[in-house]
């Protein structure tokens, strides 16, 4: 008797692990197929995939509070259990240390004796099994938290990086906007080709051989001194790199207004001067601009400066490119 309960003492404290339980909602490791390359129907898929993953992480939000409701109670219980075990420990421990006493009451008062120790021999060890069912539940639902919490935490940047690709997109159509409207007095004729930011190309209408026309040959060199001049071609369009210092200051090379001050895909940061009649002068790959778009420009006036990539000029008639050479007399 007295080693039947020395064993359930020696067993205090300690529990059985348990396989933890699957958390609910595992990452979903299927990949996600490619974005539409037309802005609206990608505007349209990044939203989805951001209430999608808005979603997700609510449900994962809403299974990390379930878990740790049960882990609190979980914990009452615990408190509970420990408590009778502690208070059955020591009952059978002053029954087991009666001896031999209980004999003093005849053969009837020591049977009940030994049926009272067995039954509290019995109770001890459903509690002490219960406990070690509550150590182990405790340890998964805490696997499980840790896990929910990581995927939210991978969720939420899910939802910041769709956010972050959304607002990128926004900004480019906003330019592609603005790039266009530049344009907006040159969409006559027909059109024959397209440029990248889906413009349409066409010829600008005509108009007398005066204005800027007459500056053909004497335009004005964007950039002084260059170091050195080539041909160059930007979405299909033909025009010039000129090298420079960076910080160097960018020319306008007629009187005009701009149209255009932002970056631009494949031109970088980039300012379009409409010169009237359908003509423009386009001066890309800056470091900063010092204009703003209506502003009215004289030719000579410094639009901005020169960044570490050559600069870009390109005279253009409506959306079609001419032969910057040419009008710059080279």
């Amino acid at each position: 008797m007295r080693r039947r309960a020395l064993t359930l003492l020696l067993a205090l404290g300690l529990a059985v692990g348990s396989a933890p339980r699957d958390a609910r909602g595992q990452d979903d490791t299927s990949e996600e197929a490619p974005l539409p390359l037309d802005p609206v129907q990608r505007l349209a898929a990044l939203e989805e995939r951001i209430a999608s993953a808005l979603s997700e992480a609510e449900h994962a939000s809403t299974d990390h509070a379930r878990v740790e409701t049960e882990i609190a109670g979980l914990t009452e219980g615990r408190a509970a259990a420990n408590r009778r075990v502690r208070e059955r420990t020591r009952a059978l421990y002053r029954m087991t240390r009666a001896g031999v006493l209980p004999l003093a009451g005849g053969l009837d008062s020591m049977l009940a004796h030994v049926a009272r120790v067995e039954r509290l021999e019995r109770m001890l060890r459903h509690d002490l099994e219960a406990l070690s069912d509550l150590r182990a539940r405790a340890a998964a639902l805490r696997a499980e938290a840790g896990r929910l919490a990581e995927r939210m935490d991978t969720t939420r940047a899910r939802v910041a990086q769709l956010e972050a690709q959304k607002g990128a997109l926004e900004e480019d159509v906003r330019r592609a906007m603005l790039y266009g409207s530049a344009f907006s007095d040159a969409t006559f004729g027909t059109s024959t080709s397209t440029s990248a930011y889906g413009l349409r190309a066409v010829d600008a209408p005509a108009t007398s051989a005066l204005g800027f026309e007459s500056h053909r040959g004497e335009l004005a060199l964007p950039l002084a001194a260059p170091r050195a001049i080539r041909e160059a071609t930007r979405e299909q369009g033909a025009g010039i790199e000129l090298d420079g210092v960076r910080g160097a200051p960018v020319r306008c090379a007629a009187d005009g207004r701009v149209a255009f001050s932002d970056r631009h895909p494949s031109y970088g940061r980039m300012i379009i001067v409409d010169h009237g009649e359908g003509h423009f002068t386009i001066y890309g790959g800056l470091a900063r601009s010092d204009v703003q778009v209506g502003a009215p420009v004289t030719r000579g006036a410094t639009l901005g400066a020169v960044d570490t990539e050559p600069l870009f000029f390109q005279v253009r008639r409506g959306t079609r490119p001419l032969d910057a050479r040419t009008w710059l007399g080279l």
